[in-house]
């Protein structure tokens, strides 16, 4: 039987008309936001760049800034040799009826890999809990699987959910807290975390 080979270009397109999902989390795997984006690959480069969305502001703004609430932009990722290049661009909104644009934000970010003795302390972190929030991103898929949308009283950084699953974390690695009953309290504190009601429809 012959086998037909596709082109190069021909894979191009196809992917190029493919949305690609891009999820981003808060340090204890709560959900931050996300958004849908292509990826595009020519001979010079390969970039992936967001739609147009809103998130939460992060730390470094809601601890300070109170005449807006939500950044509302694009995302974009290029590799690169080394690593890879993010560009966002944002605009910073008050909320409301009518919504306001109060500064637009443009920000570039550079990430490169680092000698694996760098983070030797993280890779030690990440070997003794890594069980348990393998754990908590299984709770988190039960959740996304039984319902269409989940509603939380605020992003886990500003209620201070995150610090309970941080220690049991520690008390996992430490052998104070076995998988069984972490797997109990771990559901215990996302159920905390749910607004009234606790899922959207």
């Amino acid at each position: 039987m012959k086998r037909d080979t596709i082109p190069a270009a021909t894979i191009a397109l196809v992917l190029a008309a493919l949305a690609v999902a891009a999820v981003v989390c808060q340090v204890d795997e709560s959900p931050r936001y996300g958004d849908l984006g292509k990826w595009e690959h020519n001979a010079s480069f390969s970039t992936w760049i967001s739609g147009d969305t809103a998130r939460p502001l992060p730390r470094r703004e809601w601890t300070v800034r109170k005449e807006y609430d939500v950044l509302r932009g694009t995302n974009r990722h290029t590799i690169t040799p080394t690593g890879w290049l993010q560009e966002e661009n944002n605009l910073k909104i008050a909320s409301g009826t009518p919504e306001r644009c109060i500064a637009r934000e443009y920000g570039v970010a550079r990430y490169e890999r680092v000698a694996d003795d760098y983070f030797q302390q993280a890779g030690q972190y990440y070997e003794s809990t890594r069980a348990y929030w393998k754990e908590v991103l299984a709770a988190w898929d039960e959740l996304w699987i039984k319902h269409r949308a989940v509603t939380l009283k605020a992003n886990s950084d500003q209620s201070g959910a995150y610090a309970d699953l941080f220690q049991q974390a520690d008390d996992f690695a430490d052998g104070k807290l076995d998988l069984a009953a972490a797997s109990i309290r771990i559901r215990a504190n996302l159920k905390q975390q749910m607004a009234a009601p606790e899922v959207g429809q």
